[in-house]
């Protein structure tokens, strides 16, 4: 089967994690991603890891990862790019704007001699602003986007996550803004520039902490390992404990406070007190945890809470992940035969596509299809734009049911509203609680509910329209899959036994409308 991105060509062009990352995506979903390169060879092949800590440009570890399924070319001059582009359908770009006229070229004029073509470019401030030109970094992206002021100990100086998580996420923002671009230009016949600030991106990752910023003028802080921003009456505990053998990830039922006292039996936690502001008490909850942690292996307190609903985690270290049984039989990491490395063990899919899938080929050596992909180019058809008037956001016309709750779904959901999708989030009456923690201020003159002034719901869940619907009874299920009859997207991240138990999994809702799609993401995936 072809992947889902089978027959478009990207031109790669710019160097970074963020880049790169793009590029690795879309070739994972199976576009032709053509890597240019100098003859001193992309600069992440000198980063390594190495086996055995020897430098090799053909094996490190992080250009196999970041490169798996593209193709390099060799390039000398402008030639390369000359040929390619009219054939391409993305060019993908790392620059500041003062880099872009130090090279004497400029988007506009790209977009004039290749108007069908979609240009993606990565810079670390974007391409306009006051910071457009500062030169930056993973780290000072991460400093200046807000993310360092809640990562480390509140006693200590900011501490920076590790690796380039936020170029990686960078790299995923540009993923998204192509894939909107090439749907819009299937219907509008243009192509246009997608503009990523990797500055923006790591302001992304902070949540809603500016919501109370905004709104309270008070400034999240470092908090250690519990859960920021929210006031004493909140659940808890959100936080990272040791036990025996290493640390558990411990997180509260949010539905049913007290079911902590039935993992660990003491009597405080099943006072009312200690309910009433379990956030205010976590000191004294920290110390009832340490106490019943301390002779329990990790592996045996996550099988009791996950047993009671309770979802604490073990926190494991990467050559444990790597083994862990979970990943082994879901197929996360693959082996590639890479021609200079041998078999590599890394990351593979980030999904699963049932009719499209994830492509996975070994990260090409230096310039190993330049002859090949020059020659390809010398026949292939050029892009042509067939411009119209139709000026809509990408995803116009598009109908998506959001039956999601917490975070990662609603932000999934909200990005495809943010890109024209009408997303209508299915609720149960009961979803909000009446007297909801961390609510906006009411505006002046203006009648609302607490429910409809929760600052994190409304930031997850802005440009939606919202639906009350029991699904859980059969008249609510019964509405539920008409409503998907008239969509083409359902997004759910309940447990794998919820959709089923509704009679709304996959195939019953094929049944309403055979071609929708549905995209399912609960924490562990269905498998």
């Amino acid at each position: 089967m072809a992947g889902a991105l089978s027959g478009i060509r990207v031109v790669e062009s710019g160097t970074g994690v963020a880049p790169a990352y793009c590029g690795r995506l879309l070739a994972g979903l199976g576009a032709d991603v053509i890597k240019l390169e100098t003859p001193e060879g992309d600069p992440l092949r000198r980063e390594g890891p190495f086996p055995g800590d020897v430098p090799d440009p053909e094996r490190s570890g992080l250009f196999l990862h970041l490169n798996t399924g593209k193709r390099s070319v060799l390039r000398t001059g402008r030639t390369e790019l000359s040929s390619l582009l009219p054939v391409a359908d993305v060019l993908i770009l790392a620059h500041s704007p003062a880099e872009i006229r130090a090279a004497g070229f400029s988007l506009e004029g790209l977009r004039a001699e290749f108007p069908a073509l979609v240009i993606v470019n990565l810079g670390w401030f974007g391409l306009t602003g006051p910071y457009a030109d500062y030169l930056g970094s993973e780290l000072v992206a991460y400093a200046a986007g807000g993310y360092a002021v809640l990562t480390g100990d509140p006693a200590r100086e900011p501490i920076k996550a590790y690796g380039a998580l936020v170029e990686y996420q960078a790299g995923a923002h540009a993923a998204l803004g192509v894939m909107a671009a090439l749907h819009a230009q299937r219907h509008t016949g243009e192509g246009q520039v997608v503009d990523v600030s990797t500055m923006e991106a790591a302001t992304f990752l902070i949540g809603g902490v500016e919501q109370n910023a905004y709104f309270h003028g008070k400034a999240a802080r470092r908090n250690g390992t519990r859960l920021l921003g929210f006031p004493p009456h909140h659940s808890y505990p959100s936080t990272i404990r040791p036990c025996k053998d290493g640390y558990v990830h411990c997180h509260s039922n949010n539905r049913y406070l007290d079911l902590l006292s039935a993992l660990i039996p003491h009597p405080r936690l099943t006072d009312p007190e200690v309910l009433e502001t379990m956030l205010g008490h976590a000191d004294e909850i920290d110390a009832i945890m340490d106490a019943w942690l301390a002779d329990k292996t990790r592996d045996h307190v996550v099988r009791l809470a996950q047993e009671l609903r309770l979802p604490f985690t073990e926190v494991m270290e990467p050559g444990e992940v790597m083994a862990e049984a979970h990943h082994r039989e879901r197929g996360s990491f693959v082996t590639i035969d890479h021609p200079g490395a041998g078999p590599v063990l890394q990351p593979g899919a980030p999904l699963r596509m049932g009719a499209t899938p994830w492509v996975d080929r070994p990260a090409p050596m230096l310039g190993q299809h330049t002859a090949e992909v020059l020659a390809e180019a010398a026949f292939a058809e050029v892009k042509r734009a067939h411009p119209t008037d139709v000026r809509t956001k990408p995803l116009a016309g598009i109908r998506v049911v959001d039956f999601t709750n917490a975070v990662a779904g609603p932000i999934a959901s909200f990005l495809l509203a943010d890109l024209g999708a009408e997303v209508i989030k299915v609720e149960a009456p009961s979803a909000r609680p009446l007297n909801a923690m961390g609510t906006a201020p009411l505006s002046e003159g203006a009648e609302g509910h607490g429910y409809d002034r929760i600052m994190l719901y409304n930031e997850l869940n802005h440009g939606k329209r919202s639906r009350s619907l029991d699904a859980a009874k059969p008249e609510g299920a019964e509405i539920f899959r008409k409503l998907v009859s008239k969509s083409d997207i359902v997004v759910q991240n309940f447990s794998p036994r919820v959709m089923g138990n509704l009679g709304l999994d996959y195939e019953a809702l094929r049944r309403a409308k055979p071609d929708i799609i549905m995209v399912s993401m609960p924490a562990f995936g269905l498998s």
